[in-house]
């Protein structure tokens, strides 16, 4: 085996350069082969060895013949096998004296011969290649696809048709495939399709599609145009499977924007929202702010406890999560601090206050004790003008009027 040769896998080497070598040699029929490098230096030797004496290393981009001092007859076929980066020089030796025309003769048949080898071992190579590319491509759940222009005739590598849950090298068609993505994806998908092509740019986008077997994934298209003088001929590039790192994200967006104690929005998600109170990066417009504090609430952490007040809070959160309006927002603030951010998409319900007061009627139990929590609204509507912080203090001025009033009530902020 040669130890000077990188393969292009230790483990998955596919033809040793021994065993072809000593095909070349029993071929031509002499009784030695070696491999040399350019600089002279010996790989190996099969058969009978050459014997020892200055031998000078071929200098040539062409094949040679030698009848070297000692009687011996040697031809030298330069030679760059599948697994080597550099070309060496592929040496056979025989102990008898042969004629020019008979050197000729052997040279020409070992060249071709290796010719030949080397073609196998390339398409070998490259065969070997293209399934380690299918391998690593299916480990990262990648596929690459082609479409032709203007006939839109699709080729997928076996990875594309995976991802689709379609039968491997199938013939489908683009309209078949677009009725597997969701439809805003395909809408999005036709426009900056359109864009590439118009302008011979290319794209990246995030797409959800249902697969052929029904499972729901999320791919990451990118693509790129080919032309001839601006005429664009295929549009090609790569589709991926991002599913569990988009639930990844998303989990990780989840917990960066929950509150671990109640399981409803944090203050960071409750900022988020409210920074865009005019829904100018997403679909929510912010209707009202509604403020709500507990009243006397370090009296249950004093006289029950602090798993008490964990309890209270929990509680809490739930039973305003009960009787708000499901498009709206719940979040805590921090302590006993709670917010309500509706959404402009329904008109604001006055009577929704008064609603949540009444769902703080009942008691809260902590064991066998009961204990009646009071609370306290402010209620700010947004105005066309509003900013997040004009809104929020409207809200806590209306909150501290409710608790100047007496708590266990709610004020809405009037301008004056």
């Amino acid at each position: 085996m040669s130890q000077s040769q990188p393969l292009i896998s230790a483990l998955h080497r596919l033809q040793s350069d021994e065993e072809w070598l000593d095909t070349v040699r029993m071929a031509i029929g002499w009784e030695g082969a070696g491999l040399q490098s350019a600089d002279g230096a010996w790989h190996m030797q099969l058969g009978l060895a050459l014997a020892n004496f200055n031998y000078s290393p071929i200098r040539s981009d062409e094949g040679t013949v030698h009848t070297l001092p000692n009687g011996m007859s040697l031809i030298g076929v330069p030679f760059l096998s599948a697994y080597a980066t550099e070309a060496s020089w592929c040496l056979f030796w025989t102990y008898e004296r042969r004629s020019p025309a008979d050197l000729y003769r052997a040279l020409a048949k070992a060249t071709a011969l290796l010719a030949k080898s080397a073609l196998g071992q390339h398409r070998k190579a490259a065969d070997h290649h293209a399934e380690l590319v299918e391998r690593a491509a299916a480990t990262a759940r990648i596929g690459v696809w082609g479409c032709t222009l203007p006939d839109e005739t699709l080729s997928w590598s076996d990875g594309v048709y995976d991802l689709f849950e379609l039968p491997r090298r199938t013939i489908v068609s683009r309209d078949e495939v677009l009725r597997l993505y969701r439809a805003e994806s395909a809408a999005e998908l036709e426009q900056r399709r359109a864009r590439a092509i118009e302008t011979l740019t290319g794209f990246s986008m995030d797409a959800d599609i249902t697969t052929a077997k029904g499972n729901k994934r999320i791919l990451r298209i990118t693509a790129a145009i080919d032309h001839i003088n601006g005429v664009p001929t295929q549009i090609y590039g790569v589709k991926q499977d991002i599913t569990a790192e988009h639930a990844l994200v998303e989990q990780t967006r989840l917990l960066a924007e929950t509150d671990p104690l109640t399981g409803i929005a944090n203050r960071i998600r409750f900022q988020s929202c409210l920074d865009d109170l005019h829904g100018r990066t997403k679909p929510q417009v912010v209707g009202a702010l509604l403020l709500v504090d507990l009243d006397n609430f370090k009296t249950i952490n004093d006289t029950f406890g602090h798993l008490a007040g964990d309890a209270c809070l929990i509680e809490t959160a739930r039973r305003l999560k009960a009787v708000v309006p499901p498009s709206a927002l719940v979040a805590r603030l921090g302590g006993d601090e709670f917010a309500i951010v509706t959404d402009a998409s329904e008109p604001f319900d006055h009577a929704l206050p008064s609603t949540i007061l009444e769902a703080f009627a009942a008691p809260m139990m902590f064991g066998d004790k009961s204990c009646r929590i009071g609370i306290s609204i402010g209620v700010a509507v947004r105005q066309a003008d509003d900013v997040a912080d004009t809104l929020y203090h409207s809200a806590d001025l209306a909150l501290y009027q409710a608790k100047e009033s007496g708590r266990g009530t709610w004020r809405l902020f009037r301008d004056s």
